[in-house]
């Protein structure tokens, strides 16, 4: 079975808050068995049509400078549900997960 898990970065919270960064992981299981896999950690950064306010900047760190000229949410939402993020850049709290992924591997590749 494969598992999607996702993850949004958002300039604040609700009623105002927009997204500014999109990223996912997909986890493979294996039926009959407690192997998995997980994936290549992906992300892309999205244009939140606003300022970023400095308490969202202190959580995830992406200020204005990152997200400009971003493209907006639908054209990273188009990507995630066709599977290609993967053919755009990672945004650095998404790349240092890389080098967790072969420590969190269980019960090696069963293809």
């Amino acid at each position: 079975m494969l598992i999607r898990v996702l993850d949004f970065e958002t300039t604040g919270m609700p009623p105002d808050a927009a997204v500014c960064e999109v990223g996912w992981c997909d986890l493979r299981t294996y039926a009959g068995t407690t192997a998995c896999e997980i994936g290549k950690p992906v992300g892309m950064l999205v244009d939140p049509n606003r300022a970023m306010p400095p308490e969202a900047r202190a959580i995830h760190h992406i200020s204005d400078a990152d997200v400009f000229g971003a493209p907006p949410l639908r054209t990273a939402s188009w990507h995630l549900r066709r599977g290609r993020l993967t053919c755009l850049p990672l945004t650095t709290p998404l790349s240092s997960a890389n080098s967790l992924q072969a420590g969190h591997r269980r019960g090696g590749s069963a293809r």
